[in-house]
């Protein structure tokens, strides 16, 4: 049986020991130390996790804008009821926004090499699609 320093009191104690007899430590090892490999994954799931929320929201701000410009476009006499239009014009388009953000965004984290290519790609293309009716409301 190997014996170990405890890594919170420095008094010998068993490597297989669930805790120190003596300070009562859960982890007598001291915590698992991650090699560089290991971080350095970890880092880069960090970073494809927060590209996706990041991408995720922009589009459905994106689509919330457009939302409320389709929105003001709709004619009304009452001033309340456009306010309401606007409001679920906003509220539609800005849903639709986070329903493409996501897969957009997996994409382009599966394809990290060519994400500076992607990211104006899929702009232009939704600015095509507003420019050809694509993304109209009539």
């Amino acid at each position: 049986m190997e014996v170990i320093n405890c890594h919170d009191c420095r008094r010998p104690v068993s490597f297989s020991a669930a805790y120190c007899p003596h300070c009562g430590s859960k982890e007598p090892a001291g915590t698992y130390q991650f090699s560089k490999k290991e971080a350095r994954k970890f880092r880069i799931e960090h970073k494809n996790d927060n590209y996706l929320a990041r991408t995720t929201l922009l589009l459905g701000l994106i689509g919330m804008l457009y939302g409320i410009v389709v929105g003001q476009r709709s004619e009304s006499s009452w001033h309340g009821i456009q306010t309401a239009i606007i409001i679920m014009s906003a509220v539609w388009y800005g849903l639709i926004g986070m329903l493409i953000g996501v897969p957009v965004a997996a994409t382009i984290n599966m394809y990290r090499s060519a994400r500076y290519f992607l990211i104006p790609t899929v702009l232009v293309l939704l600015f095509l699609a507003y420019e050809f009716g694509f993304l109209r409301l009539r």
